[in-house]
């Protein structure tokens, strides 16, 4: 059998809190970020160039019109250009199948901000998705001094 990659249109990225799989087979994403755009959290005081996360990070590539067995690494750029290999292993990817590779950073942790790209290679094929991680300051009404507004009904 010849493998043949997917093309780059067949290709997704797909970012949660986590990924589980189920009984059945299915995937459930938890807490998907829609947008792909990630705010982390820190306290007002907290140095800008001061490592920050989340406890967790899923990134979840589905893959379709492929087939072969390929050499899959999941690797991510961070805005300074540092790459990190995340995973690499072998999968089957059979004609009129998909195939889907979870990575799972558990905790993300970052001091940087900005545009981050998740690359998958597939037998040296690279598909490249951005992402931004956003620096958000905790906000003013969840401080304990200042209570939060309540909906009326």
């Amino acid at each position: 059998m010849t493998n043949t990659p997917p093309p780059n249109s067949s290709v997704r990225l797909l970012l949660a809190e986590d990924v589980r799989s189920e009984a059945t087979g299915k995937g459930t994403l938890i807490g998907f970020y829609s947008d792909q755009s990630i705010t982390i959290h820190a306290p007002l005081q907290t140095p800008s160039d001061m490592a920050v996360g989340i406890p967790s990070l899923c990134l979840l590539w589905t893959l379709t019109d492929g087939q072969g067995l390929f050499e899959i690494k999941c690797s991510i750029r961070a805005p300074s250009g540092s790459v990190t290999l995340l995973t690499q292993q072998k999968s089957q990817m059979t004609i009129g199948g998909a195939l889907n590779v979870v990575v799972k950073l558990v905790p993300f942790i970052t001091d940087e901000f900005g545009t981050f790209y998740a690359i998958l290679d597939v037998d040296m094929n690279k598909y490249e998705r951005p992402f931004k991680i956003i620096r958000g300051a905790d906000s003013v009404a969840s401080t304990p001094s200042t209570p939060a507004t309540q909906a009326k009904p």
